[in-house]
């Protein structure tokens, strides 16, 4: 997280330590991550504000979107979809068999 000083506006930076991206063999996928941030928009998609490097890292400064990670808002707000409409039969159909030996 971070705030400009003359807006206050938030932003959210991804820091990568070059040495480990390199270790892991990962400079291609950051740099594709980079292009496609900032090529694509989308309403789902994070907006990639910038992009900048020092001598030890890289950063990805994204808009802010607040209210924790997306795998807590999928947890509380998204309801599992409900099985298909052929599960149910199919099941007390297999399960017939059993109860009548």
């Amino acid at each position: 997280f971070a705030r400009l000083k003359t807006t206050h506006r938030g932003f959210a930076v991804k820091v990568m330590e070059k040495w480990h991206v390199r270790r892991e063999g990962k400079v291609r996928a950051v740099m594709m991550e980079q292009r496609m941030l900032t090529l694509l928009r989308h309403p789902f998609l994070l907006k990639l504000c910038f992009s900048f490097q020092d001598e030890e890292n890289l950063y990805l400064v994204t808009e802010l979107c607040q209210g924790g990670t997306l795998d807590l808002l999928i947890k509380r707000e998204v309801q599992p979809w409900p099985p298909p409409p052929c599960e149910e039969p199919t099941g007390k159909i297999a399960m017939k068999p059993r109860q009548a030996a």
